[in-house]
């Protein structure tokens, strides 16, 4: 049906992951649960923006600016792009703040607000329209 690179893949309206590669017959999702690469996200609650990214095997918020309010419980969403990712949309909470009096940035642990599995039921979307 057309599903090209950089498509959404959602569950409930809730961001689960990334179209990176498409076949003949196969569409290639990364899931936001294991980002190869820094996702640009904001906090919606401060109007601040971040970067969700690994770090030892966990997903953390990191690069939030020092005099925003960040504050466990907040809403993670996408940030928005030019390569069709449309913004607003849900990934995860705020579940931790940590980081060291040193770090220039805040940083926090973020709980996902779905965890993909088997059978559970998608749409994708490409320039804000389901395929």
């Amino acid at each position: 049906q057309g599903v090209r690179e950089g498509a959404m893949i959602t569950s409930h309206d809730v961001l689960i992951g990334v179209v990176t590669r498409v076949g003949a017959q196969f569409s290639q999702v990364e899931l936001v649960a294991q980002l190869a690469r820094k996702m640009s996200v904001r906090v919606r609650e401060v109007e601040t923006e971040g970067l969700l990214q690994q770090e030892n095997g966990e997903l953390v918020l990191t690069h939030v600016r020092p005099d925003a309010k960040l504050a466990v419980g907040q809403t993670i969403t996408t940030f928005g792009s030019v390569d069709g990712v449309l913004p607003y949309t849900p990934i995860a909470k705020v579940k931790e703040l940590f980081g060291t009096p040193s770090d220039p940035f805040q940083r926090a642990r973020i709980k996902l607000l779905i965890i993909p599995r088997d059978g559970i039921a998608v749409s994708v979307l490409q320039n804000g329209e389901a395929q």
